[in-house]
């Protein structure tokens, strides 16, 4: 399940760009909230999904490598209020290779959910791609150990969808931390498989996104609520939504999850020759803030 993203929080591109963005749990409630099941199911008969053909012809998804399109039957575009959730903007349904997104989806959301419908796929015939998740992982997947938000921060990492309280790391940042590429991640492994594959969606690359970091020209009746921000905190509100750039590479499981991604057909070699490349870029920049 995909949540609201930055810019989809603040206003598409509000910031200067447009995407910012355990075990023993079963699937349904990760990624397809039970508490709506029927009353989704039923307001999306009235949506004509797009089908396996028509989503490897339209050019909304044919960015999908074969991989990511092999288990994928149906995409449904379908209004906001019928995820029955204002928090969702996307979510794959437990079987028939069907993901939800909203008409304004982004590449981000539609790789996270199409990544989740091929992990089904694949516990379906019993691969043993989860079990060596959970073996590099090496991680205690948990949803009861959230933490509060510094409030410097609260206006920027998903007001809406957490009033209160966001699932943080124990020193209340959100960006990657322990082989998981976000705190939103840590709490089911579903979810963590899911956002390195919403990577490919990334539309900044690590160069674009530095310049808009560092950017002091914009004309002042131009300049977004992230260009007025201090450099401190721009470097904690960016990881949170670009995490793959400022990633530990020395923490070598998330080198070792990307591997297992090529390794299972979530990535082509082309794509994973990228992700590697980019993995933990920008970190240099936390650094220089420390």
């Amino acid at each position: 399940m995909k949540i609201k993203n930055l810019a989809t929080i603040l206003g598409f591109g509000v910031l200067g760009f447009n995407n910012l963005q355990g075990q023993n749990h079963s699937l349904e409630p990760i990624i397809f909230n039970s508490k709506y099941h029927s009353e989704h199911t039923n307001a999306i008969e009235q949506y004509e999904p797009y089908n396996r053909q028509e989503i490897s012809l339209d050019s909304n998804f044919n960015i999908l490598n074969a991989g990511l399109k092999e288990y994928l039957n149906k995409i449904y575009l379908v209004d906001q209020k019928d995820f029955f959730d204002s928090a969702v903007v996307g979510h794959a349904h437990p079987y028939g290779g069907i993901i939800c997104l909203t008409e304004y989806f982004t590449n981000e959301e539609l790789f996270h959910e199409a990544g989740h419908v091929r992990h089904l796929a694949l516990n379906e015939i019993n691969s043993d791609f989860s079990k060596k998740w959970e073996k590099i992982a090496n991680f205690e997947y948990r949803v009861n150990n959230s933490y509060k938000l510094k409030d410097e921060l609260r206006p920027f990492i998903f007001p809406d969808v957490f009033p209160q309280n966001v699932p943080t790391w124990e020193d209340g940042t959100t960006g990657p931390n322990y082989g998981c590429l976000s705190s939103f991640s840590k709490e089911f492994f579903q979810e963590d498989i899911a956002d390195f594959v919403g990577c490919l969606g990334y539309e900044e690359t690590p160069e674009s996104l530095k310049k808009i970091i560092f950017r002091k020209d914009k004309e002042e009746k131009n300049k977004s609520i992230f260009d007025i921000l201090p450099l401190h905190l721009k470097l904690e509100i960016v990881p949170a939504y670009f995490s793959l750039y400022f990633a530990d590479t020395t923490d070598h499981r998330y080198k070792q999850k990307l591997d297992l991604l090529k390794e299972y057909n979530f990535f082509t070699k082309e794509e994973h020759e990228k992700l590697s490349k980019d993995l933990g870029s920008l970190r240099y920049l936390l650094k220089k803030e420390e």
